[in-house]
């Protein structure tokens, strides 16, 4: 075998296929204002692993506790301790840390869903795309549009059956990091009893693939389903 034959060998996954990545993980802050017009800031750290798919936060500020996402289970700790579980609306892969180590963050994973695409259009330099659920859904739920500028993910806005805005997000200050682009600030709005509720999450000290912390990314939780 030749060094040529060789070399292109070596390089067809990365050619075909692209970097495949499994791990991340960050520090967050969130600021956030409740129903009761209170505001709230907390602080950490969020691991997030693809191929164990489970998402855990690490709070350290007000509370040191743990909350750990898998499938549609969200369970707590505090001080060690199982505290209770709960329902989560969204799995793990769906979030931006999944979104991003599977370079889907785009169309926010949409395009690899049931959801169909009905409408794109440009609009003051964006590129605005309409999706509406499977046609069985299409009476419990509304449709999604996606906002695409200078080719990246800039806002989602997610509607009810009655075509009215329930919540927004919008994701800026992107960071390249091993060739992945994370929005590093996420602003969310959401819409109850015609109030305006917001929350502001930023983070910095963004690793890919890292080397240890395998408890974290792996938090055990088997035993509390």
């Amino acid at each position: 075998m030749t060094h040529k034959l060789l070399l292109i060998l070596l390089l067809l996954p990365g050619m075909f296929f692209g970097q495949q990545y499994f791990r991340i993980s960050a520090d967050y802050t969130v600021k956030k204002k409740n129903q009761d017009s209170t505001f709230q800031l907390s602080k950490g750290r969020v691991y997030y692993d693809a191929v164990v798919r489970k998402l855990t936060y690490v709070g350290k500020f007000p509370e040191r506790e743990i909350y750990v996402m898998q499938d549609t289970n969200m369970y707590h700790f505090a001080d060690g301790k199982f505290t209770g579980r709960t329902l989560s609306m969204m799995l793990p892969k769906m979030t931006v840390f999944g979104l991003v180590l599977e370079q889907d963050i785009n169309n926010y994973g949409l395009d690899n869903s049931n959801y169909e695409l009905t409408k794109v259009e440009e609009d003051e330099g964006m590129t605005i795309s309409t999706w509406l659920p499977p046609e069985g859904y299409r009476k419990k739920m509304g449709k999604i549009m996606i906002a695409n500028k200078d080719g990246f993910l800039h806002g989602v806005v997610f509607f009810d059956v009655d075509d009215k805005v329930r919540s927004k997000q919008f994701y800026e200050d992107y960071y390249n990091i091993d060739g992945l682009d994370f929005p590093t600030r996420i602003t969310q709005f959401y819409y109850t009893g015609g109030k305006e509720f917001f929350q502001v999450t930023t983070y910095k000290n963004i690793v890919v693939d890292e080397k240890g912390n395998d408890h974290l990314y792996d938090y055990p939780v088997e035993q509390y389903k």
